[in-house]
């Protein structure tokens, strides 16, 4: 991780004088006169003519290395940390908001990304570049993704072998918590140490509560309004979850981890805690919807049912 955030600084300043240099000689390619659209362009997969890849969020990144098209790869969004190739890779900027000038001196003829992007979409159809998107939101998605970007880099054969080892990967780890009861599981996604006020979890119709499910686990605000809602510490005494996963993987220091888990102790009453059953989990991969989900499932359910994976 350290070595990545190294790399993306360099990455940083080349990134720099790029921009320098688009300020002085626009690219010279005539707008595309489609007419733009947020939905994908249509891509024929058995012409992987695409050569400059552009990848807008950490799990779209990681679906296309992990299809071999790495090498082609010219620009990544800033937050990707994973696989370490891809860390020395040119910053577009986040998900929501890349930088049009840097992608513009990358010269791409292929924006991949992920959700609803309008004005991206029409940015790409200005200048001619492809724009595909997927949608990474439940954890079928990831399926259809995979399968979808495959086509668009030419990796068909091998979209199908990743999807194959994923599906094994997930499936093993339902398999091995079919019979176990279904604990009452609360997912932490973000509080400081010290405060229980404002707390993020998961609700229904994202991929981490389906994760949680394949995990043997039950999500205890899984019907919740919104996909991330704040809760309070109120809603968590009467919903009284048997297990509790402080999501960190931010790589802090281990005394802040150790902060997170004592902050629950001031709680003896939920079930969780008087089990010993709040468990910080930093996997990096936790929160990315991609090729390593089976490793995410198997993280959680190692979590929730130590006993089926450890003698």
């Amino acid at each position: 991780m350290r070595g990545c955030a190294l790399q993306r600084t360099a990455g940083a300043v080349v990134a720099a004088i790029g921009l320098i240099l688009a300020c002085e000689a626009r690219p010279t390619r005539r707008p595309h006169s489609a007419e733009p659209s947020a939905s994908s362009t249509r891509i024929d997969s058995n012409e992987p003519q695409y050569r400059r890849i552009v990848c807008g969020s950490p799990a779209v990144t990681e679906i296309v290395f992990a299809l071999g098209a790495g090498e082609r790869v010219v620009g990544v969004s800033d937050y990707v940390v994973f696989p370490p190739e891809a860390c020395g890779k040119e910053r577009i900027g986040g998900l929501t908001n890349p930088n049009r000038e840097r992608l513009l001196v990358l010269t791409p003829d292929l924006i991949i990304t992920q959700g609803s992007h309008a004005a991206l979409a029409a940015f790409a159809a200005e200048y001619g570049i492809a724009f595909h998107t997927v949608e990474l939101e439940k954890l079928d998605d990831i399926d259809a993704a995979l399968v979808s970007i495959a086509a668009a880099v030419g990796s068909a054969e091998r979209g199908g072998e990743l999807l194959r080892r994923i599906r094994k990967e997930v499936d093993s780890v339902r398999e091995t918590c079919a019979g176990l009861p279904r604990l009452r599981v609360l997912l932490v996604l973000g509080r400081s140490p010290g405060d229980l006020t404002g707390v993020t979890t998961i609700g229904p119709g994202t991929f981490l509560d389906d994760m949680i499910a394949a995990a043997g686990g039950e999500n205890v605000f899984s019907d919740a309004r919104g996909r991330y809602p704040q809760i309070s510490k109120e809603s968590v005494l009467v919903r009284d979850p048997e297990v509790i996963l402080e999501v960190n993987t931010d790589g802090g220091p281990q005394e802040r981890l150790e902060r997170l888990r004592s902050d629950w102790a001031r709680f003896p009453e939920i079930t969780a805690v008087a089990r010993g059953r709040v468990h910080c989990v930093t996997d990096d991969f936790l929160l990315i919807p991609g090729p390593r989900v089976g490793q995410s499932v198997r993280v959680m359910a190692e979590a929730i049912h130590p006993e089926a994976f450890h003698e």
